[in-house]
């Protein structure tokens, strides 16, 4: 408990004179069961994370692998917080973060949405960690020095405008995200031209879109070659057979989730990378 005192002492020492972010907000009660660990398949919890004195401590290694083995996404030790999804309001994530010298290239906040398909795999923002600089995804600088000290970490999303604010140590940063632009930054940075443009032309001409059997072309594509057809055949038929059951206008709503903790991206990333967080929590308005 001393080790968290020191915590809120540091953060409280630390804050700003900006506005409260929380006022006007009502506080979601969280359980520690609330919080999924998600940690590498091949290694036990305990040896990348550890939830002491009301810290969590996350942690990975370059060559550790994902946390399950049917995705081969990068190394993660981090907390999905379950059970408190959303689609409309306003949400706040609050906690106290502390990142020690030497974590690069890794992301230690997320909103994600919680859809189907393409849509699970996608985020709405990302805060990484470079060379001590916290950033929106590997872009605009949000925190300028934030190694070794414990820092106050909010972050609202309003659904309907599409818009995230963040605040660090209660200032608010500069950049105020539309939800969807943030995702389309980090595209922007990894995407070649070709795409970008492939990419705006399908929004452009969306109405065609709505013209096209999908499926079929799917289909084809996958028929002329035996590798695809084992991969993919029998999802995509599955697929198709549901959309015909329940019509063309029937897609999953999206939704959302915080993320917290260690995941690491694609470049300048460290040999060991680590996050702690505590006093973590969850408030909405409608």
């Amino acid at each position: 408990m001393l080790f968290l005192h020191a915590a809120l002492v540091a953060v409280a020492a630390g804050r700003g004179s900006g506005d409260n972010p929380t006022d006007g907000f009502e506080k979601v009660e969280l359980a520690d069961g609330d919080f999924m660990v998600q940690s590498p398949y091949n290694v036990p919890e305990s040896q990348r994370f550890r939830y002491r004195d009301g810290v969590r401590t996350f942690w990975v290694y370059k060559t550790d692998m994902p946390f399950n083995t049917a995705i081969h996404t990068n190394p993660r030790s981090e907390a999905m917080i379950r059970g408190h999804e959303y689609s409309s309001g306003v949400w706040q994530f609050e906690g106290d973060g502390y990142v020690p010298a030497g974590t690069s290239g890794a992301s230690v906040m997320q909103i994600h949405t919680a859809g189907e398909g393409s849509a699970a795999h996608e985020t709405v923002l990302m805060l990484h960690v470079y060379d001590g600089v916290l950033r929106f995804y590997n872009g605009a600088a949000v925190q300028r020095s934030i190694y070794d000290r414990w820092f106050q970490l909010n972050i609202v999303h309003d659904v309907a405008a599409s818009t995230v604010a963040v605040y660090v140590d209660g200032r608010r940063s500069r950049a105020v995200h539309k939800a969807s632009g943030a995702f389309l930054n980090s595209l922007c940075s990894t995407m070649t031209q070709q795409r970008l443009t492939d990419l705006a032309i399908i929004a452009l001409e969306s109405g065609l879109l709505d013209k096209i059997e999908y499926e079929d072309i799917i289909e084809e594509f996958i028929s002329r070659n035996t590798k695809r057809m084992k991969l993919f055949k029998a999802s995509v038929f599955a697929g198709t057979a549901l959309r015909r059951r329940f019509g063309a206008s029937v897609i999953p709503g999206e939704s959302y989730y915080f993320k917290f903790g260690v995941y690491m991206q694609h470049q300048d990333q460290s040999s060991c990378m680590e996050s702690r967080w505590a006093n973590v929590t969850l408030y909405t308005k409608q």
